[in-house]
């Protein structure tokens, strides 16, 4: 392999120093829009990562977290498949019982307002920002810095859309908290083990196992 092979594969891109002065490929998401989340039970359905004890967010654990827990995120996807890659896929060969899975919950969520999102799987999240695919799938800690310059733009978006690094044929949202509690309306919940045959399924594509008896 060349050496300018190496380089534009190891390429990976920040986010522009003059980032605050691009208009950002923004896609408007109108009131009614409808995102699957799974997620713990207990936590509830919308959840930006906040600690009420604490009066912080989690730390960055997730994609677009912020990296300095000035602000929180809430992950969801347009399908039910989606959510499973986000949630539950991340980690190809772990092992899974049902029992464990079952404190998991998939959520229907719907917008109350309209949301303005920056669309990162789209060729126009290159030309405007020269933000590629990697952002989406790469080192987590450069999607952090993508998150962090998005979130402090001027034109103040609601979230971020992207394709999911476990499943590209999916679309999941980052949403800012900036979106409120009130802004997402839960519609409809049940377990994540409520449909053994597309679990199952989705165990299979993602290659979560059951552990050995």
């Amino acid at each position: 392999m060349s050496s300018s092979a190496v380089s534009d594969g190891d390429a990976l891109p920040e986010p522009p120093a003059d980032i605050a002065s691009r208009k950002l490929p923004l896609v408007a998401r109108p009131a009614g829009t409808q995102y699957l989340r799974i997620h713990r039970a207990a936590d509830g359905a919308v959840w930006f990562g906040g600690n009420a004890a604490t009066r912080q967010f989690r730390p960055p654990t997730n994609r677009f977290d912020a990296p300095d827990r000035s602000y929180g995120v809430l992950y969801a996807a347009t399908r039910r498949e989606g959510a499973f890659a986000e949630a539950v896929g991340r980690k190809p060969g772990s092992f899974r019982s049902n029992d464990e899975l079952a404190a998991l919950a998939v959520t229907t969520l719907a917008l109350s307002k309209d949301l303005r999102l920056v669309n990162l799987h789209g060729g126009e999240a290159v030309g405007a920002l020269g933000a590629t695919g990697v952002v989406g799938v790469g080192p987590q800690s450069l999607a952090r810095r993508w998150s962090q310059a998005l979130h402090a733009h001027p034109e103040v978006p609601d979230g971020i859309e992207y394709r999911c690094r476990h499943n590209s044929d999916e679309v999941a949202v980052a949403l800012f908290d900036r979106v409120g509690k009130a802004g997402l309306i839960p519609i409809g919940i049940v377990s994540l083990v409520s449909d053994l045959v597309w679990l199952n399924a989705m165990r299979v594509r993602h290659q979560i196992l059951e552990p050995p008896s």
